[in-house]
Formats: C-alpha cells, sequence, structure tokens
C-alpha cells in the first residue's frame, strides 16, 4: 500500500491525541483522587463500587438503629432503676409501721408518703423517650397506665392501656432484637397478687385504717416487685451488652469495606505521577519526531 503524505500526518496527529487523552485521564486520577470516575472506565470494578456502597448504606442504617435501641433500653433501665428506689422505700416503710411500737397517727403520715410513692410509680410507668411512651408496646402514642380516683381525690386502681407488643430494631439483614418492655412485664398484671400498683394502694388503705397485719400481707408482694425490676434490669442489660458488641462488628466491617473501596476507586498517586511524567516524555519525543517527518519533502532529495 502506497503510504501518502496525508496518511503520515493522520498517523501522528492520531498518536498525539491518544497521548494527549492519557496525559488527561492521568491529570483527572490525580486531582479527583478516583481512577474510576466513569462506569466506562472500569465497568466490574463499578459493580463492586455500588454493592459496598449499598453494604456501607446498610451497615450505617444498622448503626443508627443501634444508637436508637442503646438509647431507649439506657432510658428505660433509669426508669425501672428509679422504681426499684421507691419499692426499696416502700418496702422500709412497710417493714417500719408493721411493729407495735407504732401508732395510727404514725401511719396515717407513713400512708401519705406511700401515696407520693404510688403517684411516681405511675409517674415513672407513664415516661417517654423521644416523645413516645416507653411502657406501651406498640402504641407509643398512648398513655400506658391510667389512674382512677375518688371523689376525695384518691387513687383507687391503675389500669394498663397499652398492648403486649415488643418494639423491635434491625441489627442485620434477617436479624432484630427486642428492645421495648411493655408495661405489664415491668409492673405485673393487673390480676396479680404483686401488681405494682394494687400493692401500694392496698399498703396506703393498711397504714391509714392501721392495719398490722394487712401491712405485713405486703411485704412479700414488695419482694415480689423488687425482683420482677431486677430481673428487667438484668435483661436490659445482656440487651445493651449485644448491642455493644454488634456495634464493635460494624465499626470493623466499615473499615474493611473502606479498604477495599479504596483499592478499587483510590488512585494511587505515587503511581499515577509516575506514569504522568512517562507520558508527558514520551509525548514530548513523538512531538519532536513529529516535527522531524513532517519537514521531509522530495525537496530535500534534489
Amino acid at each position: 500500500m502506497r503510504v501518502t503524505q496525508k496518511i503520515i500526518y493522520s498517523h501522528i496527529i492520531e498518536n498525539l491525541g491518544n497521548i494527549t487523552e492519557d496525559i488527561k485521564n492521568l491529570n483527572e486520577m490525580i486531582s479527583s483522587g478516583k481512577k474510576i470516575r466513569h462506569p466506562s472506565d472500569d465497568p466490574i470494578g463499578t459493580v463492586n463500587i455500588l454493592e459496598i456502597e449499598k453494604l456501607l448504606s446498610s451497615i450505617k442504617q444498622y448503626r443508627r438503629n443501634v444508637e436508637f435501641g442503646n438509647n431507649w433500653l439506657r432510658d428505660m433501665e433509669s426508669v425501672i432503676q428509679n422504681s426499684m428506689e421507691t419499692v426499696v422505700r416502700a418496702k422500709e416503710i412497710a417493714v417500719q409501721m408493721a411493729n407495735d411500737t407504732y401508732n395510727a397517727a404514725q401511719r396515717k403520715d407513713a400512708a401519705m408518703e406511700i401515696d407520693a410513692i404510688l403517684r411516681e410509680m405511675v409517674s415513672l410507668a407513664n415516661s417517654k423517650f423521644q416523645k413516645k411512651y416507653i411502657f406501651s408496646g406498640y402504641k407509643t402514642d398512648t398513655s400506658p397506665f391510667e389512674v382512677t380516683e375518688n371523689a376525695d381525690g384518691k387513687i383507687t386502681s391503675v389500669t394498663y392501656n397499652g398492648d403486649k407488643n415488643s418494639i423491635k430494631i434491625k441489627i442485620s439483614q434477617n436479624n432484630y432484637i427486642k428492645i421495648g418492655k411493655y408495661g405489664t412485664e415491668i409492673f405485673g398484671e393487673e390480676t396479680e397478687e404483686s401488681y405494682a400498683f394494687s400493692v401500694l394502694i392496698r399498703l396506703r388503705d393498711a397504714l391509714e385504717n392501721n392495719d398490722i397485719s394487712g401491712i405485713q400481707n405486703e411485704l412479700d408482694n414488695l419482694d415480689q416487685i423488687h425482683q420482677r425490676l431486677s430481673n428487667n434490669i438484668s435483661d436490659i442489660g445482656a440487651k445493651m451488652n449485644r448491642l455493644e458488641i454488634r456495634k464493635n462488628i460494624f465499626s470493623q466491617s466499615e473499615l474493611d469495606l473502606q479498604e477495599r473501596l479504596s483499592t478499587i476507586q483510590d488512585t494511587d498517586i505515587a503511581e499515577a505521577i509516575t506514569m504522568l511524567k512517562s507520558k508527558e516524555a514520551i509525548y514530548q519525543a513523538a512531538l519532536l519526531s513529529s516535527t522531524k517527518i513532517t519537514q521531509i519533502s522530495l525537496v530535500n532529495y534534489l
């Protein structure tokens, strides 16, 4: 095939254009810090990046769930701890007033303190976390415990209005953990002898009526209430430990995925600069060679 001057020029322009494109791409890789800027740069690498970014997004959501769960459990633990303290105080009063050395007037004064403890317990049982009732099950917009008062303003009963569902959070693709506890899990069933509010109501009334036998009858019930609260505290602690372990797993997974992502898409700056210098040298050499070739014509041989 006859090689014309036009073909030579076309090849020169094409080669210089290719080298220029390589230099442009290397400059972009260095300035952006990414070696994959478009899907066409590395289709397989792009697919891997999308998969890793999806995993990272899921982990971030699970981390938010775990953080929410920890805060919910921590708040619930505090409420139950405070409830235990009120029960301890109620037990102290009951033990003290069950003694024959105290008189009716002193027991009436004690009844007033038990009434205050009862109201405090109801307030604790209706605690909220981020404007949601903690102990209502799924009915987080409904106050879990409702009091009924007589004409004198004395609490005569406390009714549970929540449901018996436990709030869960998702901590992995197919793994959930219960962080919620509904009211009767904590304070007992209304039909139980050791239903916390009924025990305090009966204790208060026994104190008001100077009923030593009635006071003594509630001592075991107060122990049962305390034990139930303590068991729930232990369960909450175990769940918080589990969430802490999961949080650490997420942290390690994020580091591993970020490292994989960096390997796939981040530019090796030192290597890219070396390649850029090499391409620039090739470009200068090609440009010099092209200049000499284009200066040659038939006149040189005349």
